[in-house]
């Protein structure tokens, strides 16, 4: 049986849908203006957020510039780290600095061949050392001048035909170098050697048309710290002043050619006697009391506070006038004889230059 569907009143004629749908819409406006409410509120919520942060971060760099620390920070880069690395240590000046590598270290190993056991024999055949003039230790230039070393830069060098050249030592590293720069210049005839403690400069002219005559260049001070700044000479041959000399400064381990001084590690190394009586020892590297340690000497500035310390007023020890050598006196008087002598193997007093007859 068919059914009738109208949306239409059948005896009133209103449209019952339209009305309903509008009492709806009527019933849900309170909840949609909530709606709209809330998601403006979680857009301001949103920017709340984000303006706090942004407020934040300016916050933290604000503080920041009130730290001392933020303006001295530092920062170093080398433009080839593959030569040169660099780091910041301390609190350098700010600038920018060229450095030019002279050497560059090499590994290099020999190995054996394998032994079974420690008394196996290596195999046929000899091992030798020799020692000569070509492998003399280099003087490095912070020796000289009693440690004050020598300022690089360049000097002119004017040899008796009256030719001259500038010598560059803006690189050298040590004395052996600074020879090598002056002979291996072939604009002029003049050959530099080591003679004792200075620079003796050699002409190889033959002629007499100028004199042998050594000047600075640039206003710099290298001739000077070389002892080579007053030559000005009407002869083929020339001396600098003394380079190098003792000082207190002055390490150990640049004694003897690089070799040091030895000490007795645990016993007494030099006993004194003095012409009142006195007798002595005298222990350069004593044992620190409580522990295992030793207290050894660094500088020789050292070793002469250790001497005197042994007999005050009356043993005293002290870099010679010509600092070339130590020196050491009795104080004391009397009808007794002043002797030092090394105790328990020790070198030390030979290695100080102290065993012979003048001391």
């Amino acid at each position: 049986m068919a059914s009738i569907q109208s949306s239409t009143g059948l005896i009133t004629g209103i449209p019952i849908q339209d009305t309903v749908d509008q009492l709806m819409a009527l019933a849900a406006k309170p909840r949609d203006l909530l709606k709209t409410r809330i998601e403006a509120m979680q857009t301001e919520q949103a920017a709340v957020t984000e303006l706090t942060a942004l407020l934040a971060s300016v916050q933290y760099v604000a503080r920041n510039l009130g730290k001392e620390k933020v303006f001295s920070a530092r920062a170093a880069s080398s433009s080839d780290s593959t030569a040169l690395a660099a780091v910041v240590t301390g609190n350098p000046a700010i600038g920018t600095h060229q450095f030019t590598p002279l050497r560059v270290v090499q590994n290099q190993q020999w190995l054996s061949g394998g032994v079974r056991a420690k008394q196996d024999p290596i195999g046929a055949g000899s091992l030798s050392f020799r020692f000569g003039a070509h492998v003399e230790r280099a003087t490095p230039l912070e020796l000289l001048n009693a440690g004050q070393g020598v300022p690089r830069g360049k000097i002119r060098i004017t040899d008796r035909s009256g030719a001259s050249a500038e010598i560059d030592l803006g690189t050298v590293q040590s004395f052996d170098e600074i020879l090598e720069r002056i002979n291996s210049n072939s604009t002029i005839r003049v050959t530099a050697v080591a003679q004792g403690d200075a620079i003796r400069l050699i002409d190889r002219t033959g002629q007499t048309a100028a004199n042998l005559q050594v000047e600075e260049v640039g206003g710099g001070t290298t001739a000077a710290a070389l002892g080579l700044d007053g030559i000005n000479v009407a002869a083929g041959v020339a001396d600098g002043r003394d380079l190098v000399g003792l000082y207190s400064s002055l390490r150990l381990d640049a004694l003897n050619d690089g070799n040091g001084v030895v000490f007795h590690t645990s016993l007494a190394d030099i006993r004194f006697t003095l012409r009142d009586g006195t007798t002595g020892t005298i222990d350069l590297s004593p044992i620190v009391p409580g522990s295992s340690q030793v207290d050894k000497e660094i500088t020789l500035g050292q070793v002469l506070e250790r001497i005197n310390a042994a007999a005050p007023d009356k043993l005293k020890a002290e870099i010679g006038p010509d600092g070339d050598r130590l020196v050491i006196r009795d104080l004391t008087t009397g009808d007794g004889t002043f002797g030092l002598e090394s105790l328990y193997g020790s070198s030390a007093l030979a290695d100080l230059g102290l065993d012979g007859a003048d001391r």
